[in-house]
This record gives C-alpha cells, sequence and structure tokens, in this order.
C-alpha cells in the first residue's frame, strides 16, 4: 500500500490522487462490466464492515454514474444504482454517503509491515 491510499475494508483502498483533490476507489471485486473502473473519480463514500458504496461520476459515460455497491467479503460489485434504487435496498440504508476528503481524514494509512 503507498502513501497515495488508505485501507478502507476486505482488499478496498481510498486512492488520493497527485492533485489532493481526486480520489478512486480501488481493489478487488467483479462485476459484469470488470473490476472496478478505476478511471472514475469517486464524489461521495462511505462503508461498514460488509459493504462499501461509491457514488461515481464520469460525465463522458454517464450510463456508469451512481452508486456502486462492493460487497466486501464476496468481492462482487453492482449498481450503478440511482437515489431512490439505494434506497430501497436494505442492507445498505444505514451507510452514510461522504465526501472523499472527510472520508480520507477518516481513514488511518497503514504501513505494509502492520498486518490486517
Amino acid at each position: 500500500m503507498r502513501l497515495s491510499e488508505r485501507p478502507i475494508a476486505g482488499v478496498y483502498r481510498l486512492k488520493q490522487w497527485e492533485d489532493e483533490k481526486t480520489y478512486y476507489l480501488v481493489g478487488g471485486g467483479s462485476s459484469a462490466h470488470g473490476e472496478i473502473p478505476r478511471h472514475l473519480p469517486i464524489v461521495r463514500i462511505g462503508w461498514n464492515s460488509q459493504y462499501i458504496l461509491a457514488d461515481r461520476r464520469c460525465y463522458a459515460a454517464e450510463n456508469m454514474n451512481g452508486v456502486i455497491i462492493i460487497d466486501v467479503k464476496a468481492e462482487t460489485v453492482t449498481g450503478p444504482y440511482t437515489e431512490k434504487e439505494l434506497a430501497a435496498i436494505p442492507d445498505v440504508v444505514g451507510i452514510r454517503l461522504m465526501s472523499p476528503e472527510v472520508a480520507w481524514k477518516k481513514l488511518r494509512w497503514k504501513p505494509p509491515w502492520a498486518g490486517a
């Protein structure tokens, strides 16, 4: 793990780009569309021990906009969902989405030798 990444849950990390204003979600996971697209910035993020919610925005591919749900244990990705669709999914209703800047401050960097 690099200094520009902080662990969230499981194999997933929040990555801060070198401009210190752009954030990406990195880690394992698969979906019908493959792994988590690394080129889409995260505008909001939230998590608990089972799920990570990541709100993505890509103006060139609006069909990829919305909140994805990552099941940390299964390493699967579903979505994107609209706010209305997300509110109807009971497992993630209590997860609060926040700006990536706030999440970055909440997450702590761990050196690779520190273990899980």
